[in-house]
């Protein structure tokens, strides 16, 4: 796997994660079955007695659908900052750099306010 379609595909699983329970449970499924547990179309389209095609449109429109979610929503890429911006601040705070973990911590704080009105 090439690291485009990796990434890709880490990405939908992410996403998967956030948004997963606003698809329907038939596309929610098959999504978790390809991206978080790795199973080929064959795999899925067997397990649920379905054509391997019916599987593969409904990962399209699932993925459709997730990118969709996050374009509008943009929760999943906030979340993802989020994490970012704590590992670095626990980093600053371990070696000792405290005026500056204060710093990221108030510019996280802006970055809400902006965001998210709070």
């Amino acid at each position: 796997m090439t690291t485009g379609i990796l990434e890709k595909r880490v990405n939908d699983a992410q996403l998967l994660a956030c948004y997963g329970q606003l698809l329907t449970g038939i596309r929610r499924d098959i999504a978790h079955l390809y991206l978080e547990e790795d199973w080929s179309l064959s795999e899925i389209a067997n397990h649920m007695s379905i054509s391997r095609q019916a599987v593969h449109e409904a990962l399209v429109k699932a993925r459709s659908q997730l990118r969709a979610m996050e374009s509008k929503l943009g929760h999943s890429g906030m979340f993802t900052k989020i994490r970012r911006d704590v590992l670095e601040v626990s980093v600053l705070l371990q070696s000792g750099h405290v005026g500056e973990a204060s710093k990221l911590i108030n510019k996280m704080a802006r970055d809400s306010e902006d965001t998210y009105g709070v």
